[in-house]
């Protein structure tokens, strides 16, 4: 089996476990059981478990390319639609703040960029209809990483300068909320008491 294939079942196996068990449960050893390989052969494949964590995380984004295809629909203002994405995106990853943590702040953040395009690279076509949504995708990665481009493409109003300082603090606010969210378990008001922070934030930002 190519090991382009096997990445695919070690990718897809851990991902239905997270689902199945939450992040936090899912081990090495549990799916190296699941799929057959040992843990050796898992460590031939990816960096580390945080690794393999990271590429079955993508997989989660998934639901947001309909929500960005949606919004890109309504309306040819790059920033508006950064805006809208980034509050659907708080208003879910807050109560699921494990997954996104993995992916945004975790050890592979300065990487997620680049394995997404190594995902769909490795699914080939066959788990979504990966022309257009693989493009969504990727914008959706920009948005996290390039978020000043959004800013830049929609609004003559900022500086270079003044760009740069609005798109680090939305992405610092929502990493520094997603983590705080990490520390102890909230009650459902309290969360979504932060989700209206948040989307408060922004309007505060980008008026």
């Amino acid at each position: 089996m190519s090991n382009k294939a096997v990445k695919k079942i070690l990718i897809k196996t851990t991902y239905d476990m997270i689902g199945d068990q939450g992040i936090t449960n899912v081990t090495i050893r549990k799916v190296a059981a699941k799929t057959g390989y040992s843990s050796a052969a898992l460590y031939r494949h990816f960096e580390n478990f945080d690794h393999l964590l990271t590429y079955a995380c993508i997989g989660y984004l998934e639901p947001y390319v309909e929500d960005f295809k949606y919004f890109k629909r309504l309306s040819n203002n790059s920033l508006e639609i950064a805006i809208q994405m980034w509050a659907n995106i708080a208003r879910s990853s807050f109560f699921t703040p494990e997954i996104f943590a993995q992916l945004f702040i975790g050890p592979y953040r300065d990487q997620v960029y680049q394995i997404i395009k190594d995902y769909y690279y490795i699914f080939d076509m066959d788990v979504f209809n990966v022309g257009e949504v693989s493009q969504l995708m990727l914008q959706m990665g920009e948005l996290f990483f390039e978020n000043k481009n959004y800013i830049k493409h929609s609004s003559t109003k900022y500086t270079e300068e003044q760009i740069k300082i609005l798109s680090d603090l939305t992405v610092y606010t929502y990493c520094g909320m997603l983590g705080t969210l990490m520390k102890k378990e909230y009650k459902v008001a309290e969360i979504e008491k932060m989700v209206d922070s948040f989307q408060a934030s922004l309007k505060y930002l980008y008026s």
